[in-house]
């Protein structure tokens, strides 16, 4: 963030990013600024930049940081999309041919080796893009967040925090908006597309996959040829393995590891009066080696029958409502029980 001239900053605001306040602008409070930019940055237009020309030049002396002579960037053209009016001085780049397409890394943010930028690309704070990696279209990285390898970050995909992404993975793809932070990593082959976030200090490795809107994190694994796809939630100490494939509104947290699609069964959606999801999952191939998982709730099928004989009293609603909600509840256990009986 910058204020220059004789731009002045009043009240209760919050900001981050790049948003810049300069001439006689006066800013008292109101909505976060991030992703306002565009509005309040005045530019001369004849500054801005032009696709395929040089919009950026080393300034200063070459300093060695991780081994490596590096210089600082110093606009000179605007960059809209990135808040960044000629002049301004950002973070450190190896060579020119790191930035390209209007990319930019501000702050203390370092690109290096065979690394590229490229696009509306805006990677900054403490973040670092290494090795061979490729950070394209409209992404951000910021943080302490890491790429290096030959990973790939795409599209609108944001990793920030203390993530790691390397190896071949690749986060993101074309106008969608995946997301890793925190201290989660993905690595090897890994791909987390589309509006799927890994967070927490959740894994994603080997050849696996997490797309659509699903979530990973906490401490979960997710390796090997495993998918996680759709809206499904994946947390705890679970870990994920071989082919296995989660998906629809599946929830799973457990201290358990699945290898088989087989292992984990959506029984029910939006299960009412709290909208749950019902997920059984095999822990084995004995009839009690299960975990039903209700919402937030988890146990045994023979736990879940005890519990439905407690739950309408804490229902608020009619005695009709109350007969129609716990009929559900008895079908979600009359199909989980013939699950957790058929043979393995």
């Amino acid at each position: 963030m910058q204020v220059r001239d004789h731009a002045r900053i009043r009240g209760d605001t919050w900001i981050e990013d790049f948003v810049q306040f300069t001439g006689d602008m006066d800013y008292n409070g109101g909505p976060d600024l991030q992703g306002f930019r565009r509005n309040i940055t005045p530019q001369n237009e004849q500054d801005d930049y032009v696709p395929g020309e040089p919009y950026f030049r080393l300034v200063g002396h070459a300093r060695k940081i991780e081994g490596v002579l590096m210089k600082r960037v110093k606009a000179i053209r605007n960059l809209p999309h990135a808040g960044v009016v000629k002049g301004d001085v950002g973070g450190w780049v190896e060579k020119e041919s790191n930035l390209t397409d209007g990319a930019w890394v501000a702050d203390d943010a370092k690109v290096y080796g065979d690394a590229l930028l490229a696009g509306e690309v805006i990677v900054f704070e403490q973040a670092r893009v290494c090795d061979r990696a490729r950070v394209t279209g409209r992404a951000k990285v910021w943080g302490s967040a890491v790429i290096c390898g030959d990973a790939q970050v795409r599209g609108d995909a944001v990793v920030c925090g203390q993530a790691y992404v390397c190896g071949k993975a690749q986060v993101g793809s074309d106008d969608e908006r995946a997301c890793v932070c925190d201290c989660a990593r993905v690595a090897g082959r890994a791909r987390v597309l589309n509006c799927a976030r890994v967070y927490g200090n959740a894994e994603v490795t080997g050849s696996a996959v997490v797309s659509s809107f699903a979530r990973v994190f906490s401490d979960a694994r997710v390796r090997a040829r495993a998918k996680v796809q759709d809206r499904a939630r994946i947390f705890g100490t679970t870990i994920l393995a071989g082919a296995v494939r989660v998906g629809g509104n599946a929830e799973i947290c457990a201290d358990v590891t699945l290898t088989d699609t087989k292992n984990v069964t959506t029984i029910g959606d939006y299960l009412e009066p709290f909208y749950e999801s019902v997920t059984l999952i095999h822990t084995g191939d004995g009839p009690d080696d299960h975990l039903l998982r209700v919402g937030l709730w988890q146990g045994t099928v023979d736990e879940f029958a005890a519990r439905i004989e407690e739950l309408p009293a804490s229902w608020s609603a009619n005695g009709t409502q109350r007969r129609t909600w716990r009929a559900e509840y008895k079908k979600i256990e009359k199909a989980a029980r013939a699950l957790t009986s058929r043979p393995r």
